[in-house]
């Protein structure tokens, strides 16, 4: 087992890269619609970017307080995830319909 300052780079460094590729994912995805065409499923984007957003800000709330760090961590996690489930929902829709070319929301 690694000591807790060792153990807290490796969750930041693993958090962070997962971060960096769901906002590569998300944003293939969010140049792929429009949002004249699209506004639900951009607006789905947006709140996936800002669950990333707030991973981030726990991540730098981990650094800070190392006594609440596996709190923060455990809040990073669920904000990635949730950006994960979103990216994934929105990847399926583009698969199986296309972009913004072939989807048109009404409502």
């Amino acid at each position: 087992m690694y000591p807790a300052a060792i153990r807290t780079t490796i969750l930041f460094v693993e958090y962070t890269n997962r971060i960096q590729e769901v906002r590569s994912r998300l944003g293939a995805l969010d140049v792929s619609l429009s949002v004249e065409r699209t506004p639900y499923i951009k607006s789905q984007l947006t709140s996936a970017r800002h669950s990333l957003d707030d991973a981030e800000s726990a991540l730098r709330h981990a650094a800070a307080d190392h006594s609440n760090a596996a709190m923060w961590y455990g809040f990073a996690d669920l904000q990635i995830q949730y950006a994960v489930q979103i990216v994934e929902k929105v990847h399926e829709v583009v698969d199986t319909y296309g972009g913004s070319e072939n989807l048109t929301e009404f409502g």
